[in-house]
């Protein structure tokens, strides 16, 4: 019956899967950097490459919160910034600054939240609050690092996409 053919299925597949797996080579990017604690899941996300071979990307796990990092191509790990509450990790990353989005909440009435931009420069090593009281989320530098285009809800659940000033977190 239908056991049979899931057990047949799983065996086939797993044989199947397990000379795949023994045929691959790694590849550059696997060995890109050890693994600092292996026995405690580690979640590396959204990684950018700068000119440089300068890593920068995401990385939360059980252990520690989440926050953003650089791996130098002399092999150093660097924390920049922890990452706030916020309930997407996504960054973008341009022209050694990051941009994402954090949760904010109203001091006042408790039921109130927002949604600001934040801006690291790794090159100064400053942190920048660009928005406040906002709902603005998945904010995206250009590449010129002049503006960034972000999605904007409104209080009826509306969404638009807002370019933002870079420097001063002024709608444009």
């Amino acid at each position: 019956g239908v056991g049979q053919f899931y057990q047949r299925a799983m065996v086939y597949h797993q044989e199947k899967w397990s000379r795949q797996h023994k045929a691959l080579e790694p590849t550059e990017a696997e060995m890109a950097f050890d693994i600092p604690d292996k026995k405690v899941f580690t979640s590396y996300r959204y990684p950018y490459l700068d000119d440089q071979g300068t890593l920068y990307f995401y990385r939360s796990s059980f252990k520690r919160p989440g926050a953003f990092y650089t791996h130098t191509p002399d092999g150093k790990t660097e924390r920049l910034q922890f990452q706030g509450i916020t309930l997407d990790t996504y960054f973008s990353y341009s022209g050694g600054r990051l941009l994402w989005s954090e949760m904010g909440f109203d001091p006042r009435w408790g039921w109130k939240n927002y949604a600001n931009i934040h801006m690291y420069d790794a090159r100064t090593g400053h942190s920048t609050k660009l928005t406040s009281r906002s709902k603005i989320v998945s904010p995206d530098l250009s590449e010129a690092g002049d503006r960034i285009a972000a999605v904007q809800i409104d209080v009826q659940q509306n969404t638009n996409i807002v370019i933002i000033h870079a420097e001063t977190g002024e709608l444009i």
